[in-house]
């Protein structure tokens, strides 16, 4: 991307996230939530890893969601109703999502979801939520495959990685001059291959040739073994396309073992907690994103001391992605004047729907008509867009 298109872009995500806090934050002469009389609920389920090793991130898009319901509330609720957030914690697993989705369609009675995280989480589920009729909108779940299978109610925040990874391919590539790519990802994950595969494809069409990929399995803290094959490789560079904790790890190892590649990786490094732990090693080191960091602009700064004061924390780097997914909702639901899930489904394809991260737009199937990833580099234990150091 030319840099007048990133200074575009840049403001237009200022100009539009401070249009969003003034749409849908809390202006003066709001309502009180606490005691307020709604005419009834409009329950919203939220699915994503609460627990185990990815539920820093979940427990960040569930609070982006909650801040968002409480905005509407405060402007007196969606048809009059109070927006619910129901939370289910899925463990970022495949079999414990199913369950998940059948108790959000069977006991909850939800009327929406927003999730789930992942894509090896959001790709079972799915199937459930669109034969309950039930709009379902993922925060980060970027496989291509999910929005393929001809979903009405099915949609998505975020870009997918049939995008994201050959525009990481041409990066290494064509920017960086890689010609020898390891890639280190997770065995049997839905994203995790799905990005490798997206990747591997556009890199060896550009000349690169992929001399090793290397799984592992996610949670483990142990890279030395991988860490070895890889120095027996000698690569130009190492693509990862994990999760986070995952990369901080591996990276860390590769650096205390002398392994000096340039490391790139997908969004599941996107998090502040991987410039945390990987700590020094994580400088000069590349990662794409699924959103731009609207965190660091001006326009947020009164939704990050608001979310702060809700949750005591310092929201994380993609906490507005939980937000977004539930205004998307919210909006339909809106422009529907119904819960009914097909009509919204109906509402939000035909809506410019402003959030954080600028102004959505659907097509048939429930993917984003402008996917922009934008790639980052650490610098001073920052992420700093490529381009603009």
């Amino acid at each position: 991307m030319r840099l007048w298109q990133r200074l575009v872009r840049k403001l237009c995500v200022v100009l539009l996230a401070a249009a969003v806090l003034a749409s849908c934050g809390a202006p003066s002469g709001t309502v009180d939530p606490d005691t307020h009389n709604y005419s009834g609920e409009i329950r919203i389920g939220y699915a994503g890893p609460l627990t185990g090793d990815q539920a820093a991130v979940g427990i960040d898009l569930w609070h982006g969601a909650e801040l968002a319901a409480l905005h509407y509330n405060q402007r007196g609720g969606v048809l009059g109703r109070k927006v619910v957030i129901v939370p289910l914690d899925d463990e970022a697993d495949g079999e414990v999502a199913v369950e998940v989705a059948r108790q959000f369609v069977e006991e909850e009675h939800v009327e929406a979801v927003v999730g789930h995280y992942s894509s090896g989480a959001t790709l079972p589920a799915s199937e459930i939520y669109a034969q309950a009729g039930l709009v379902q909108v993922t925060t980060m779940a970027s496989n291509p495959v999910i929005s393929q299978q001809g979903l009405e109610t099915f949609f998505r925040v975020c870009p997918i990685d049939s995008v994201q990874g050959p525009l990481d391919a041409e990066f290494a590539v064509n920017t960086l001059g890689a010609r020898r790519i390891s890639i280190v990802h997770i065995g049997g994950d839905t994203y995790s291959e799905g990005l490798r595969d997206e990747f591997s494809a556009r890199a060896r069409s550009l000349g690169a040739e992929i001399v090793g990929t290397h799984p592992y399995e996610d949670g483990v803290v142990d890279f030395s073994g991988i860490v070895d094959e890889l120095k027996s490789e000698q690569p130009d560079l190492v693509f990862f396309s994990g999760y986070y904790p995952g990369g901080d790890i591996l990276l860390r190892q590769m650096r205390e073992a002398g392994l000096e590649a340039p490391f790139l990786s997908g969004d599941g490094s996107f998090e502040y907690g991987f410039l945390r732990e990987a700590g020094r090693a994580a400088e000069g080191a590349y990662i794409s994103s699924l959103f731009p960091d609207v965190l660091a602009t001006s326009a947020m700064e009164p939704w990050v001391q608001e979310f702060r004061q809700q949750y005591r924390y310092q929201p994380g780097i993609n906490s507005p992605a939980g937000y977004a997914a539930a205004v998307v909702i919210l909006e339909g639901i809106e422009a529907a004047g119904t819960t009914d899930g097909y009509e919204v489904a109906r509402a939000i394809r035909s809506l410019d729907i402003e959030t954080p991260y600028g102004t959505l737009r659907y097509d048939e199937n429930g993917d984003l008509i402008e996917q922009d990833i934008p790639m980052f580099v650490v610098e001073d234990g920052q992420f700093v867009e490529w381009g603009e150091e």
